[in-house]
C-alpha cells in the first residue's frame, strides 16, 4: 500500500460504505421484485430486463468491493484493502484489530465460496471468449447473496463504530419496502413515468 492520505482505515471505510450502499440498493430492488412478482405468471419484458441488469450490476459491485488489495500496482478500494489497512493501523482499531480482521477474513472466504475467481475473471470482470461458449456455472442463490450483504453490513457497522464511534444505519429492509411500493405503483398504473 502506498503512503498517502488514502491509506488510513477510516478513509477506506468511508469509501467502501459509499460503494457498498449501491450493492445494498441493487439487492433490495431484486428482493422487492421477487416479493411482487414471485407468483405472477405474467411477464413484463422491461421489468425482466431491469431485473437481469440489477443482478449483473450487483455481482459486479460485490466483485469490486471484494477485489484484491491492489491491481497492476494501484491500490483498490476493497474490503481486502480495508483489512490490510486495519492491520497496519492497529492502534486506530482500539484493540479490536484482530477480531475485526478475523471477521473480514471470514467474509472474504465466503465471497470466494459464493463467487469463484474463475467466475469473476471470466464472466464478471471480463468476457473470456471460451467462457462465453462454455456451460454456465451453478447459479448463485439470491438468499445466499442477500445474507452475505447483510453480514458484510454488520461487520462494516462494527468497524465504523470502532474507528469513528459512528453508528451506520443500513436501511436494507426499508429499501425493500420502498422498491416494492414503487413496483406496485407500476403494476397498478397510478404513476406517470415521464422521467426519461
Amino acid at each position: 500500500m502506498s503512503n498517502s492520505v488514502y491509506n488510513e482505515p477510516h478513509i477506506i471505510w468511508v469509501a467502501i460504505i459509499t460503494l457498498f450502499r449501491f450493492a445494498q440498493k441493487y439487492a433490495a430492488a431484486l428482493k422487492a421484485y421477487g416479493n411482487v412478482y414471485k407468483d405472477d405468471g405474467a411477464q413484463n419484458a422491461y421489468i425482466d430486463v431491469a431485473q437481469e441488469a440489477l443482478w449483473r450490476q450487483l455481482m459486479s459491485e460485490l466483485s469490486k468491493i471484494y477485489d484484491r488489495e491492489s491491481t497492476c500496482g494501484s491500490d483498490n478500494c476493497s474490503i481486502r484493502q480495508l483489512r490490510q489497512c486495519c492491520l497496519n493501523h492497529a492502534t486506530a482499531m482500539h484493540g479490536k484489530s484482530s477480531e475485526l480482521t478475523a471477521q473480514l477474513d471470514a467474509l472474504c472466504e465466503r465471497y470466494e465460496s459464493l463467487f469463484s475467481r474463475e467466475l469473476r475473471n471470466k464472466k464478471l470482470a471480463h468476457y473470456d471468449l471460451k467462457a462465453v461458449f462454455s456451460q454456465e456455472p451453478p447459479p448463485i442463490a439470491f438468499d445466499d447473496v442477500e445474507q452475505f450483504i447483510n453480514d458484510t453490513a454488520h461487520t462494516l457497522q462494527q468497524i465504523g463504530d470502532c474507528l469513528l464511534g459512528v453508528e451506520v444505519n443500513f436501511v436494507y429492509d426499508e429499501l425493500v419496502k420502498i422498491f416494492q411500493a414503487s413496483l406496485l405503483k407500476l403494476t397498478i398504473g397510478d404513476e406517470s413515468h415521464d422521467q426519461l
